[in-house]
């Protein structure tokens, strides 16, 4: 099995910090959002469907020219308490975390390059978290940098993504019967068949490549 070059950096979230400055107070108080109460998700919202494009590039330039919906998401996320955060559901959990054992969570992860995931048009919400992941493992899996079926070469090409981290999908989508590889990259198969037409689906289980 041939595996694809990708390069991808992942930066570990944490609950934010409660101690303020002035002007992080003062920019979330202007955007509108109570103190320790809530993340201002309708100005993230602002940015990505703004700036971002239907690839996932960032209109860097403009989004400089006009960070105020940025600062004051970013303003409000250090005014979210470890007491309000907790008080929060799983899926608004991840959501705001994106982090998490959930597999199709290395499909949301962006790390700016090409050969990663898109950057959404629009925020994790906890209310839409399943679908907005499970849209976000079609179109990486569609992508030809993710996963390519060779069947000139008898080759199936995964991303080195699914190599590095081949072990969150174990637990779901392991011991299945067919596919080819190792442990790891049968249960990696395994997810990716079930967003295939039936025909390419059937190739992955049958194995042999």
């Amino acid at each position: 099995m041939a595996l694809l070059p990708a390069l991808i950096s992942l930066g570990g979230c944490t609950a934010a910090t409660t101690s303020l400055n002035s002007n992080q107070s003062a920019v979330a108080q202007e955007s509108g959002v109570p103190v320790n109460t809530a993340v201002n998700t309708p100005a993230l919202a602002s940015v990505l469907t703004n700036y971002v494009d239907d690839r996932g590039l960032v209109d860097y330039a403009s989004l400089q020219a006009d960070r105020q919906s940025l600062d004051a998401y970013n303003a409000s996320l250090e005014l979210t308490t470890p007491e309000t955060y907790n008080s929060w559901s799983e899926p608004e959990q991840i959501a705001f975390l994106i982090t998490a054992s959930e597999p199709r969570i290395h499909a949301a992860l962006v790390c700016a390059a090409l050969s990663c995931a898109y950057l959404r048009q629009e925020p994790f919400t906890g209310e839409n978290l399943d679908a907005q992941l499970d849209d976000q493992a079609k179109i990486f899996i569609s992508r030809p940098e993710a996963f390519e079926i060779d069947r000139e070469n008898n080759e199936v090409r995964l991303s080195a993504i699914f190599d590095w981290f081949g072990q969150d999908w174990v637990p779901a989508f392991g011991g299945a019967e067919g596919f080819a590889g190792s442990d790891n990259e049968k249960a990696v198969l395994n997810f990716i068949s079930g967003y295939l037409n039936e025909e390419d689906s059937a190739f992955l289980k049958a194995g042999g490549y």
